[in-house]
């Protein structure tokens, strides 16, 4: 299903190759404009939901080793499948499912066909050695439509009871498997999941010298809106290197907030939020923290070498290794996403005091502790190698949490192919079942794809005009004002400046919604 949406010029690239050739090729196929995770087929600039997934026939490589099974794995994967039938014939197409049980209806009406006419003498049925007769009688007795036998009681034979009890109990676990499998196909929740859209670009903007991510999620049935929705985002990563290494990394949301679930608000727009910090996988990991911690070390022996003594440099190249380890800053394999807004509120530190160890939720508390700390010490008549020293940017650049520079996310996003995959999901309050809404974002370089950088939504929510002056309205009644959500604007975007607040797109206030 998803060949159709993803075209077939990557997939034509990838045949033919020789297996040397594999990774060097595959790498340029994530290039390719028509390459997706997610299609894009649906209206609206929507996700159909299918993904671009397909298992390959996978073989041991490892043949003549005595200490490995040398066992298909493609025939392994197949028993597990087998193990529930349920759910895969119910992963099939309807069309299938019918005429599965089409197969099915026509077996049993030939198998006990056979059965009657073997009885046909000691039953009396006079079906004239006819199969035909016999079919005939299996389906009016299969389907309870009447018999047309000149004895129903079948001579009092006692195949005719068995073979009928047979059937007709049969008859009923097949049609309460199909009035099932009907039922389950109809009612499935996949389809109210179309009416969940999603905005067709993502925007970045700097706010307050910090990158944000954002788009846009509604739900179209504004009266009967999912029963608790919330969302969660993903970054699907694959390198353009010969290492060809994927990644699906969480990707953690500041509004709505994940730490609560990251619900979503019914019935209306929500703007989605992920800061680019430290932690996100749209930002590049410190590839000179070694070099950062040296810098360290040299200016701060340059600027206090009366200060310091040679066991203070022990403790600086033991401090050095420790911080290669250190997590409290920035993401590494495989500790635990984090969020920068958390130290900035409190909830968690990000660096730590050199001389002390106590840690701070952000580098200027830091630094207001170094400084204080630094005056009393001094006035303590401490011993030098164990006084506070005042910390300046360049030495609080590699203990502390940096916010990447937009030319730093502009270079990580050119090496290699990003897709920001979106799920919601929530209850559907019709039929009490849980639904999933699929949406992907491709990042083709840092100017390519689905991103826009520099801009952001205009307003789409707005007061209904009502009553006979035009006034808005703050409380009307509800066949008169209220509000109004404008999907023409749902996917428009505004050009914006570093930390201005774009509340409504040029002209849109003026639009009049009606209000007789």
């Amino acid at each position: 299903g998803a060949s159709a949406g993803l075209g077939a010029s990557y997939k034509s690239l990838a045949r033919g190759m020789k297996k040397s050739e594999v990774k060097v090729r595959r790498a340029s196929l994530w290039r390719l404009p028509d390459f997706r995770i997610l299609d894009r087929d649906a209206p609206f600039f929507q996700s159909t939901g299918t993904w671009a997934i397909s298992r390959v026939k996978a073989i041991s490589e490892s043949k003549g080793r005595k200490d490995v099974d040398d066992t298909d794995a493609t025939s392994e994967i197949r028993r597990l499948l087998a193990q529930d039938l349920y759910h895969l014939f119910l992963d099939c197409s309807f069309r299938w499912q019918l005429l599965a049980f089409l197969l099915v209806y026509m077996l049993s009406f030939s198998f006990f066909a056979v059965l009657f006419f073997l009885a046909e003498e000691p039953c009396g049925l006079k079906l004239q050695y006819s199969f035909v007769r016999a079919y005939m009688l299996s389906v009016e007795t299969m389907m309870t439509i009447g018999y047309g036998v000149s004895d129903p009681y079948m001579n009092g034979c006692w195949q005719g009871p068995v073979i009928i009890t047979i059937q007709s109990l049969l008859n009923l676990l097949l049609s309460a498997c199909l009035i099932g499998i009907i039922f389950q196909t109809l009612a499935t929740p996949q389809s109210r999941a179309n009416t969940i859209v999603f905005s067709d670009k993502a925007v970045i903007r700097c706010i307050d010298g910090a990158h944000y991510l954002m788009f846009r999620v509604a739900d179209l049935r504004f009266s009967s809106a999912l029963i608790e929705p919330h969302i969660r985002v993903y970054c699907c990563h694959m390198s353009h290197d010969r290492t060809m290494k994927f990644e699906m990394t969480p990707m953690r949301l500041q509004s709505p907030d994940d730490e609560l679930g990251a619900p979503l608000a019914p019935s209306l727009p929500n703007l989605i939020v992920h800061r680019i910090d430290a932690w996100s996988p749209l930002a590049p990991k410190s590839g000179g923290e070694q070099r950062s911690i040296g810098r360290l070390s040299q200016i701060s022996e340059a600027s206090r070498q009366s200060l310091r003594s040679e066991a203070s440099a022990e403790w600086g190249a033991g401090y050095k290794v420790r911080r290669e380890k250190d997590h409290m800053r920035e993401y590494a394999w495989p500790s635990t996403q984090q969020r920068q807004v958390n130290c900035e509120t409190g909830s968690r530190n990000c660096c730590y005091c050199p001389t002390c160890g106590e840690a701070f939720g952000t580098a200027a508390l830091l630094k207001l502790h170094c400084k204080y700390a630094a005056h009393n010490d001094k006035a303590s008549g401490l011993p030098a190698e164990a006084c506070h020293f005042e910390l300046t940017e360049d030495d609080l650049r590699p203990i502390s949490h940096n916010e990447p520079a937009r030319e730093d996310i502009e270079s990580h996003l050119e090496q290699g192919y990003f897709e920001i995959v979106v799920l919601v999901e929530g209850v559907e309050p019709t039929t009490a079942a849980t639904l999933q809404a699929r949406h992907s974002y491709a990042i083709r370089g840092s100017h390519g794809g689905d991103i826009e950088w520099d801009r952001a939504f205009v307003e789409c929510v707005r007061c209904k005009r009502g009553g006979t002056d035009g006034s808005f309205k703050g409380v009307a009644p509800r066949h008169n004002g209220g509000l109004v959500v404008d999907i023409g604007c749902f996917h428009k975007t505004a050009p914006v400046e570093d930390g201005m607040d774009l509340r409504v797109a040029p002209g849109f206030a003026h639009k009049n919604y009606g209000g007789s």
